[in-house]
């Protein structure tokens, strides 16, 4: 089984590291993982897509993911753009990033989460991609989120090793798990 993630963000929001991540720790788990980003010669803050592949058996794929089982936005301003919509599923995940849930008619069960508002709290910075992930964990449990855990804790150095596990749980935790979200 492959699960196939899509995540749609500016540049500078993470959404690149959110995804290699994921990668990294579907691998730690002893799954195969692929991870890729898309984005242009464009300066910070132009759109960006990032792909993750995760599955109990190789990965041959080597192209864009065009029907995500999972979407990840980490802009709320991205819901208006319909190229982020293309390929969606009713069977699919979609995770906003988002202060208020509002009424989106696309396939798929939507769940929001207020990642920017957690973010400001947890690192006084709109820091969202951690916050996301933990989530997303709780959304599709594709990886246990202790190994999410030690990946950031092999990535990442002092305070912003201690932050990013924090969020990671924080994420999860604020997830609900019928739908909607914080």
């Amino acid at each position: 089984m492959q699960t196939e993630i899509r995540f749609h963000g500016f540049g500078g929001e993470g959404v690149v590291r959110a995804s290699e991540l994921l990668g990294k720790a579907a691998v730690k788990c002893g799954k195969w993982a692929q991870s890729f980003p898309y984005f242009g010669t464009e300066i910070r803050g132009a759109a960006v897509k990032a792909f993750t592949r995760v599955g109990d058996n190789p990965i041959n794929q080597r192209c864009f993911i065009y029907e995500p089982d999972v979407l990840v936005i980490t802009n709320r301003t991205l819901v208006r753009d319909r190229e982020v919509w293309q390929g969606l599923k009713d069977s699919s995940k979609v995770l906003i990033n988002g202060a208020e849930p509002e009424e989106l008619k696309v396939p798929g069960q939507v769940f929001w989460l207020n990642a920017t508002s957690l973010g400001y709290e947890l690192f006084q910075k709109p820091i969202v991609n951690t916050l996301l992930l933990g989530a997303l964990i709780k959304l599709t449990q594709l990886v246990p989120l202790t190994a999410l855990a030690q990946v950031i804790e092999e990535e990442f150095t002092g305070r912003a090793r201690e932050l990013n596990v924090k969020a990671i749980n924080k994420g999860f935790a604020a997830l609900e798990p019928g739908g909607g979200g914080l």
